[in-house]
């Protein structure tokens, strides 16, 4: 899991663009996303990390979603949440969960279950079929 705060750079293979992104919350994060630019349509690739903050301009966001936006994903996108995953949103048009010391302590020991755990009691408040998604995480583990 990458700590919030964290910068990343992705550089686009076709049109060598350059995605700033930095991370509102802890999460994982993927190696590889589609180019941010609309005429383009190729992958960016992540440099994992090593970069200084000052390498770089975000315009991207890597974020937990609230439990509202949460519950408008689609079943797999809910499953890469639950998972840990972040979101990636433009700067300044997102809004993430709030990082308590809770979610910090749970992600950052990196425990599944625990994260899970977490969630389930994160997200259940507005969530019919949180447990057929938990349950299916679980037993895919």
């Amino acid at each position: 899991m990458e700590a919030a705060g964290r910068v990343n750079r992705y550089v686009c293979q076709d049109c060598h663009a350059i995605h700033g992104t930095i991370n509102l919350n802890t999460g994982t994060t993927p190696f590889m996303i589609a180019c941010r630019n609309s005429c383009c349509g190729g992958v960016a690739q992540s440099a994992m990390y090593r970069i200084s903050a000052g390498e770089v301009v975000c315009g991207w966001v890597w974020y937990r979603p609230t439990v509202r936006e949460f519950n408008t994903l689609s079943a797999s996108e809910q499953e890469h949440v639950l998972s840990g995953g972040l979101l990636l949103g433009d700067f300044g048009n997102v809004t993430p969960m709030r990082e308590t010391d809770e979610v910090t302590e749970v992600l950052n020991g990196a425990d599944s279950e625990g994260w899970l755990s977490f969630a389930a009691q994160a997200y259940k408040p507005e969530m019919e079929v949180f447990g057929e998604v938990v349950d299916r995480l679980s037993s895919s583990s």
